[in-house]
């Protein structure tokens, strides 16, 4: 028994090492390293299980049907639970939940740094302009989720594209509302008053990089905007 413990927790520490090592690239711009199984749940039917990955340009769900990669129609998911992370389809992509709190979450997404990919040269040893349409060609074919893409040819492909600068983002979700969690943008809200935030802000010290208080931010948010 001991030996299977040890067997299995020297599993663990493998495969969270090779996902710690894991960089998305333009051939293989996912948020995991392969597809792994997990349970999709839907609006308006019981929970599908499946194998599922994030597609990183436009933050919709990929899974797999035969050997095919598909994706998943963005107006019926609520959820899915993926490799023990839960992300939440905020109308702007699957974010992955770090806090939560009723109909309130904060969600922490993973983009693919547009200015970056765009800059000039280096790091795709090319001029700005071939780079850049080279890397989003390669994006947006296996993003389209249209006709498809093959699973194993897609992933034997992984290690021949350029590794993709990433950027992450914190956002609070609430219901009819997804914003970015910076002070600017919260204060853009509608439906908020902004002596009412300043005073909430300055006696809670939010701090803009911390789950739990931005929670407490989000469920000031959703009181004001969701009065019942």
């Amino acid at each position: 028994m001991k030996h299977t413990i040890l067997i299995f927790a020297a599993l663990f520490l493998f495969s969270a090492n090779i996902h710690a090592q894991y960089e998305p690239t333009t051939t293989w711009p996912y948020i995991y390293p392969d597809f792994v199984f997990g349970e999709l749940q839907k609006y308006k039917s019981g929970p599908v299980q499946g194998v599922y990955n994030i597609h990183l340009l436009h933050g919709t769900l990929h899974f797999i049907e035969g050997n095919m990669i598909q994706e998943a129609k963005s107006s019926e998911i609520f959820s899915v639970r993926i490799a023990g992370d839960y992300y939440v389809n905020s109308g702007k992509g699957m974010m992955k939940v770090i806090a939560s709190e009723g109909d309130v979450y904060i969600t922490e997404s993973v983009e693919i740094d547009v200015v970056q990919l765009n800059s000039t040269g280096g790091a795709y040893g090319a001029s700005s302009a071939s780079s850049a349409t080279t890397a989003f060609s390669s994006l947006e074919s296996i993003g389209t989720g249209v006709s498809g893409v093959n699973h194993m040819e897609l992933k034997n492909s992984r290690d021949d594209g350029k590794t993709l600068p990433l950027i992450m983002k914190k956002y609070i979700v609430i219901p009819g509302c997804t914003v970015y969690a910076t002070r600017k943008d919260v204060s853009e809200v509608q439906g908020i008053d902004s002596k009412d935030l300043t005073a909430f802000l300055k006696e809670n010290k939010v701090k803009w990089k911390d789950a739990q208080s931005l929670l407490g931010l989000g469920m000031f948010l959703n009181d004001r905007i969701n009065k019942k």
